[in-house]
């Protein structure tokens, strides 16, 4: 095996090599001219398809996990929307406590 670096020199090195090669039958051109196979009954077919499905089972993964991610981000929200509604009624509800103590000390004094 050898490694092209770029230069003219190596590309010229890798044809070199290449030549002095015996000619071999590539796999999907033998499936394919010489057994009749269409393209996707290849055994590279059968391997992008193998390639395929873990792809889109990872996909699959990433999307149920950014799913979980984002129901609890929402939750988070709701819950701090919820804190916050929950911190004005207390406060309110103070407010009020303190006019009625107010208003309770204020008549026992007149």
């Amino acid at each position: 095996m050898m490694r092209h670096d770029g230069t003219h020199k190596s590309a010229a090195g890798v044809v070199k090599y290449l030549l002095g090669k015996s000619t071999t039958t590539i796999q999907i051109v033998r499936e394919i001219v010489h057994e009749n196979k269409a393209l996707e009954d290849t055994a590279a077919a059968t391997e992008l398809r193998k390639d395929i499905h873990a792809l889109l089972m990872k996909h699959k993964n990433e999307m149920t996990s950014l799913d979980a991610d984002l129901k609890g981000l929402i939750m988070q929200s709701e819950i701090a929307e919820e804190r916050q509604i929950l911190d004005l009624a207390i406060t309110k509800l103070s407010e009020q406590l303190e006019e009625l103590k107010r208003g309770i000390s204020g008549t026992t004094g007149e």
